[in-house]
């Protein structure tokens, strides 16, 4: 079944549906049957104003590759310090983590 295109109010109700689910994005999609990288996706367009007005940043890395059973990414610092992260966590938090790292090698 193709799914439709979805609008900006579409978007926002599936990411506070989320965040009022209480439950982790991989579980939160699973449960609605909502792919994933949608899910990421309008969680990032509809936050994108107050992800800018943050400050956060680019940090330059190298995806060295993808783990586990539930997937996940392996990022590989300048330095030689390594992150792993599971399929689920939080880009913007994550992302907030790899600059804090990369502040102090």
């Amino acid at each position: 079944m193709k799914s439709k295109r979805w609008t900006l109010e579409d978007g926002e109700a599936a990411v506070g549906a989320w965040r009022e689910s209480g439950l982790s994005m991989l579980a939160f999609s699973r449960r609605e049957q909502i792919n994933i990288e949608r899910l990421r996706y309008w969680r990032a367009r509809v936050e994108q104003g107050s992800v800018g007005q943050s400050g956060s940043r680019l940090a330059p890395v190298v995806v060295t590759g993808q783990f586990g059973i539930g997937g996940g990414l392996s990022i590989q610092l300048t330095g030689g310090v390594t992150v792993r992260a599971t399929a689920d966590v939080d880009a913007c938090w994550l992302t907030d983590v790899v600059v804090a790292l990369m502040e102090r090698l």
